[in-house]
């Protein structure tokens, strides 16, 4: 999911990933994400959420799939 500001020219852009499945929606000025995951009793789960900041889109975009790729570490 990719935001951008852009008033005449693209001030910043922001791109969220996840590692697991997720769903969003946008309308006007509000967006919210949701996802679901199901951990059995007793049990942990990882979940990870990248979040890149960019002056376009494009580079946003680019940073989180790098980021999913490689990790954060």
């Amino acid at each position: 999911m990719v935001f951008e500001m852009k008033p005449s020219t693209t001030l910043i852009s922001m791109a969220i990933g996840c590692s697991e499945k997720f769903s969003y929606t946008i309308g006007g000025s509000n967006y919210s994400m949701e996802g679901e995951i199901i951990v059995e009793s007793g049990a942990c789960m990882v979940v990870d959420y990248y979040v890149a900041l960019n002056l376009e889109s494009d580079g946003a975009s680019t940073a989180t799939i790098d980021l999913k790729r490689r990790g954060f570490e």
